[in-house]
């Protein structure tokens, strides 16, 4: 009886202490573990903040200088680079202040687009019709100046801007207008550069077609941004031609407007652009 007894204690005390061995084995394991992280942890902190300190360094930084993250999402690598502007070399900063340096004058900028004959200054003043047949000096001239509407701001700051010029039968002012009839010559011709000594902006046409003075497609005034858009787009439907170009509310187009009486007593043909955005000039 007492050898059964004493067996029995014998087996206890041998699981008792397998139990207590593996308890404290996983304990061992643990704090191994632990210390093992916290190590490495460790390291890369200090690994960061050399690295922090070389990099502060080299940008001239003190220790005290904070380094000032963006306060907005960075894109993620590679990011879209927007295209950079350029514009034909024409008329420079020079010439251009001599056209706004003559007594009197209404020079509000130099138009010119590529493929085309027109290559010339545009004028403004507080009617439409001074310019009909006059040039930059007040003087008579059958085939006028282009002008820009009087109701528009002579810096082009927004909405649509008009632009008028004669349909001249010798090719000159905005008779080459009526090429954008074409649709390969609209695809390879479809920029607009505009010149003043502050810089030069493009803009990109979108629409061409034959209309009449009936069509309000010199409005000026808008009740809303929405007025303003849905006006803008029913030019682009207008077209003879179509572009991709998505217009929005805030886009500030020109509209080129010539004579046009092959159909129409009252016929126009009529160009629009949008800015695509400002340049410095050289």
């Amino acid at each position: 009886m007492d050898n059964k007894k004493n067996k029995n204690n014998f087996k206890s005390r041998i699981l008792s202490s397998l139990i207590n061995f593996v308890q404290w084995a996983a304990i061992s394991i643990f704090l191994f573990s632990v210390g093992l992280l916290g190590s490495k942890w460790y390291s890369n902190y200090l690994l960061d903040k050399v690295s922090n300190q070389e990099f502060m360094e080299a940008l001239g930084m003190t220790q005290k200088d904070e380094l000032i993250l963006p306060d907005r999402d960075v894109p993620a690598y590679p990011c879209a680079i927007p295209e950079r502007l350029t514009y034909p070399d024409i008329i420079g900063i020079t010439e251009l202040e001599k056209l706004q340096a003559i007594e009197n004058n209404d020079f509000v900028f130099w138009m010119y687009i590529p493929g085309t004959n027109v290559n010339y200054y545009v004028l403004q003043t507080i009617n439409n019709s001074e310019y009909l047949r006059n040039n930059i000096y007040h003087e008579y001239q059958y085939a006028g100046s282009l002008f820009l509407d009087y109701r528009n701001n002579s810096k082009l700051v927004n909405g649509n801007n008009i632009i008028y010029g004669h349909n001249q039968k010798n090719g000159t002012m905005f008779s080459a207008l009526l090429d954008y009839k074409n649709p390969e010559f609209f695809a390879q011709n479809n920029k607009i550069y505009t010149y003043t000594s502050e810089g030069v902006t493009v803009w990109e046409i979108f629409s061409a077609y034959e209309t009449t003075t009936e069509n309000p497609y010199t409005r000026t005034y808008f009740l809303s941004d929405d007025d303003y858009l849905e006006f803008a787009r029913g030019c682009q439907e207008a077209s003879i031609n179509s572009t991709d170009i998505i217009l929005k509310k805030d886009d500030t187009i020109i509209t080129l407007s010539t004579c046009l009486k092959d159909n129409y007593s009252n016929g126009r043909f009529v160009v629009h652009a949008v800015k695509v955005g400002t340049c410095p000039i050289i």
